[in-house]
């Protein structure tokens, strides 16, 4: 005869024991208890959310909503250890629950194959937080600060019980905080205004380790939040894989002026959420047709085959992902080395003087090559010809050669 609590299974003493026997309020057959019926909500299904949704299933959480709209790709696979190779091309919230129930099948797992914007997040949220009987939380493991002021902005709106665990990390640094507890402030007291310069990953680059680091710490936190220890409420935690200390904490006290949870809040609605990140209809009408000419990248391979000579490819990326991979002839000019006052001679010194008829100015995305070609348009009076290749190397690699590859 075995004697045992009432409320957990033998397998589950024995799959939690070593958790079981940590001090409270980790330990304990109380704390298990209360993660068994709580619920996470993860909003992203990358970097951060990889660990993070494999040590929540593994410590018990009982249930997990993984929300994400992008499929699995390969240039995830270096950071996003959720997902496998076997497993590219299918959505990420089908990839994860996989993982996530290879480790724990007892796991509830719910998926929402959509990204939260300000027209959907209260039909995809409310369904969870409105039923949900126990501990709730979300961790927010987005990669852009949009969403991330939105995330907030809804919660402290509609479920100001609700607490966040934030954490982002790119290159080789990572911060991490609790926002929107009952004695915390939101995401608008650390950053008032949206920044102009954030890097996501894809732009930056993120050193696998670094995202890993930061996602298991938002597993830890997001326990503590849920057994009622102390948090890092009204902290950021601040990593960097390159200073000594590598950890250190900041105080963040909530900001009395704070546009959406100070004292006198203009931000009210979802949609002041909305009009102050200036997404209104009005500013999401398409830019202006630029000043100078452009053409796709089905056009510039054409030209590229037919055209004798051929244009010149002027690759305005950074140095560093130009020595990765680039077009066979491609010549590098970054755009961040290019001035008003250098402009002329830089492009002098780089496309040598045999060259003839047009240039195609390519970079990553076509955002880089847009701001060069108005450089050029604007302060280069020489011979040469230049035009812009619309969507840069990533479409490249989707309309001319898929073997190219995304960086």
């Amino acid at each position: 005869m075995i004697s045992s609590s009432e409320s957990l299974s033998s397998s589950e003493i024995e799959r939690y024991s070593r958790q079981l026997c940590l001090p409270e309020p980790f330990g304990g057959t109380r704390s298990l208890e209360v993660l068994l019926s709580s619920t996470v909500v993860v909003i992203g299904a990358g970097g951060l959310a990889s660990p993070l949704l494999l040590y929540l299933a593994a410590a018990g959480v009982g249930t997990l909503v993984v929300v994400d709209a992008d499929s699995v790709e390969e240039s995830n696979l270096h950071r996003q250890i959720i997902h496998a190779v076997a497993r590219k091309g299918l959505l990420k919230v089908d990839s994860a629950e996989t993982s996530i129930l290879e480790l724990n099948p007892n796991t509830k797992v719910k998926k929402i194959s959509e990204n939260v914007t300000h027209d959907n997040i209260e039909a995809l949220l409310n369904p969870i937080l409105l039923t949900s009987l126990h501990k709730t939380l979300v961790c927010d493991c987005t990669d852009n600060q949009t969403t991330r002021y939105l995330i907030s902005d809804f919660l402290k709106l509609h479920h100001p019980s609700v607490p966040i665990v934030s954490a982002s990390a790119v290159g080789f640094a990572g911060q991490l905080t609790v926002i929107n507890a009952s004695n915390g402030g939101c995401y608008r007291c650390l950053f008032p205004k949206a920044s102009t310069s954030c890097q996501s990953c894809a732009d930056g680059g993120v050193l696998g380790p670094v995202v890993g680091t930061m996602g298991t710490l938002q597993a830890t936190e997001a326990i503590k939040v849920l057994v009622g220890a102390e948090t890092l409420v009204n902290k950021l935690l601040v990593y960097d894989a390159f200073s000594t200390p590598v950890f250190r904490t900041v105080g963040i006290p909530p900001r009395k002026n704070c546009a959406l949870c100070g004292s006198a809040p203009s931000i009210k609605t979802i949609q002041d959420s909305k009009n102050s990140l200036d997404l209104s209809p009005a500013a999401c009408t398409p830019p202006p047709p630029p000043s100078f000419p452009e053409v796709d990248c089905s056009t510039f391979n054409s030209m590229l085959q037919e055209q004798n000579p051929p244009p010149t490819i002027l690759d305005v990326r950074p140095s560093n992902l130009f020595s990765i991979c680039h077009l066979p002839n491609a010549i590098s000019l970054p755009l961040s080395s290019l001035t008003v006052e250098n402009l002329s001679s830089m492009i002098t010194q780089h496309i040598p003087s045999t060259s003839k008829g047009t240039v195609g100015v390519i970079c990553k995305r076509g955002n880089a090559s847009r701001s060069a070609m108005e450089l050029i348009t604007k302060h280069y009076t020489g011979p040469l010809q230049f035009i812009n290749v619309k969507g840069g190397m990533n479409e490249w690699h989707h309309s001319v050669d898929p073997k190219f590859p995304l960086t």
